[in-house]
């Protein structure tokens, strides 16, 4: 039986890491299932280009409203 000799792989580099701002948290990766009807009416309502940027726009306003109710 004759062996077949394998090509050497390709090494990859690895990728550059994404590094946050240093005034912003490093953003994670999360799945969530979430309505489209609901993302593209917060799009509409917040004016935001992306999903990601809609869900961050929202949650920014939740911690907002929960420091007003809290007086901070």
């Amino acid at each position: 039986m004759s062996e077949k000799k394998r090509k050497p792989r390709a090494v990859r580099e690895p990728a550059a890491a994404y590094e946050a701002p240093p005034t912003e948290e490093a953003a994670m990766r999360k799945n969530y299932r979430l309505r489209q009807s609901k993302i593209d009416r917060a799009m509409r309502v917040l004016g935001t280009s992306t999903e990601t940027e809609t869900i961050e726009r929202a949650l920014e306003l939740v911690v907002f409203r929960g420091e007003l109710l809290e007086g901070v």
